[in-house]
């Protein structure tokens, strides 16, 4: 459960606002909407009023969030937008569709490079200029990769967000909510945020249940690198394992 946990984490915990079962944008909890068939005739005509349906909720939802609200509003809006998408594809999407999605709205708000530095810890100062602009794009790949075929597994979750507070000046911020299935007890999830030099604000880390996913990966990585060298990291992050 912690490693499906993980994928649905750094996915942004991709989820829709189930459009008949929660209409109200001011409410904080979000169940994820069970897919139902659609036929071939009017597939397309269903995927336009999903996508319309979907961008009228998003809108909604940038409406309600004051400035200082900004990391709140990065993580609400970029589950939304993915999982709405989804919706609007249907049961036959492609993976290299669902890759596509996750590279276009996921990615852009994760920080890749400064999620790079911290997953390499002291590592990261040992590598070439060039190795650090190749480490980023296998990293960005490898997460692509992992997560983009596991979304499927989320249909049905119910999503809780907990209230956010955010100090004016302050440079980080967590947005907190839980998961859960039917029946099933709640899981505590944490995105971690950094507001950068050019005032966006990038996700940098995500917790399941208090369990670091940066941490994570940095424990294997190093563990590569100081068994192999950095120079194994490398094939093995190339070779898709």
């Amino acid at each position: 459960m912690k490693k499906l946990l993980f994928v649905f984490s750094l996915t942004m915990v991709s989820t829709v606002y189930a459009g008949d079962t929660e209409k109200s944008v001011d409410s904080k909890t979000v169940v994820v909407a069970e897919k139902t068939g659609k036929s071939a005739a009017n597939n397309e005509q269903l995927k336009a009023e999903s996508k319309k349906k979907c961008s009228y909720i998003v809108d909604e939802a940038d409406l309600i969030f004051a400035e200082t609200d900004e990391p709140n509003k990065v993580v609400r809006s970029t589950i939304t937008r993915l999982f709405c998408e989804l919706e609007a594809e249907g049961e036959g999407v492609s993976e290299e569709r669902v890759r596509k999605l996750v590279e276009e709205i996921v990615i852009p708000s994760v920080g890749t490079q400064l999620m790079s530095q911290w997953v390499l810890g002291r590592n990261w100062k040992k590598l070439s200029r060039e190795q650090k602009i190749e480490f980023i794009k296998l990293f960005k790949e490898l997460l692509v990769r992992t997560y983009a075929g596991s979304l499927s597994q989320y249909i049905g979750m119910k999503i809780t967000y907990m209230p956010f507070k955010q100090m004016t000046k302050s440079r980080k911020a967590t947005v907190k909510l839980s998961i859960a299935r039917d029946g099933a007890s709640e899981v505590p999830l944490a995105f971690k945020l950094r507001r950068l030099k050019d005032g966006s604000w990038k996700v940098y880390d995500a917790l399941v249940d208090g369990i670091s996913l940066v941490a994570n990966y940095r424990t294997t990585f190093n563990s590569i690198i100081q068994k192999d060298g950095v120079d194994a990291l490398f094939k093995k992050l190339k070779s898709g394992e």
